[in-house]
């Protein structure tokens, strides 16, 4: 549970009346603890252990099962995210701050900036703060227009993609989604900042479709170019 909220412990016991009560908190018992149950309206980090209950009357004493609380703060989003931009051919490295208190992070990826829509690529533990998606889509060299407007030139098409990274602590409980950065895979010999007129932001199956219409219209701008051409000779 988060700090601050309540928490409210009880047990049943049978037996002959009357009945006493003492809860116990790692083994202590507790200060007016004295009831059925036993409440605590804002929890802290220092109310975090083992609570027990002890039952007694004049024949029998017995101690109920431990119940532990668990008391976390809420979970932070991590900031620095950074994913690279065409660093390396085969991969896409995301980085991001160590969050203080995190139990754990989890990095999803996008194809737009909706973070509902994202993938959950990985859970890691909380001494790691780097991932290498292996998975993201390579660019592809497309036939392009020569600076005539003829066909015969190719461009490089990069599949652009949204990288969150969310917080998990002790609770198991996540935290927002904070500001993605965008990333994606390079060439071998590296990806010119200036390309990035030529990267896609558009789900893998739509860029396939893209780069065949473009080569359809690519090869007829060919034919009608050279048809013209043959046309002058008459």
């Amino acid at each position: 549970m988060h700090v601050g909220e309540p928490v409210a412990f009880a047990v049943v016991a049978l037996g002959m009346e009357p009945l006493s009560y003492q809860w116990n908190k790692d083994g202590a018992g507790i200060g007016g603890a004295t009831s059925s149950s036993y409440s605590i309206v804002a929890a802290q980090q220092a109310d975090e252990g083992a609570y027990t209950c002890v039952v007694s009357n004049d024949l029998d004493t017995v101690t109920s099962d431990a119940a532990t609380l668990t008391v976390c703060d809420p979970a932070v989003s991590p900031v620095g995210v950074e994913a690279t931009d065409g660093a390396f051919p085969d991969r896409v490295r995301v980085s991001w701050e160590p969050v203080v208190g995190a139990g754990g992070y989890r990095v999803y990826r996008g194809v737009t900036d909706d973070p509902t829509s994202a993938l959950l690529l990985t859970t890691l533990d909380e001494t790691i703060s780097t991932y290498d998606d292996t998975t993201a889509e390579p660019p592809r060299v497309v036939p392009a227009p020569d600076v005539s407007g003829c066909f015969g030139g190719t461009e490089t098409l990069y599949q652009r993609y949204y990288y969150w990274v969310t917080a998990v602590n002790d609770c198991e409980q996540e935290s927002d989604f904070g500001v993605p950065d965008l990333g994606w895979v390079g060439t071998a010999e590296g990806t010119q900042k200036g390309a990035q007129a030529s990267v896609l932001s558009v789900n893998s199956g739509a860029q396939n479709a893209l780069g065949d219409a473009a080569l359809m219209a690519l090869l007829s701008l060919a034919l009608l170019a050279v048809g013209k051409k043959a046309g002058a000779t008459r």
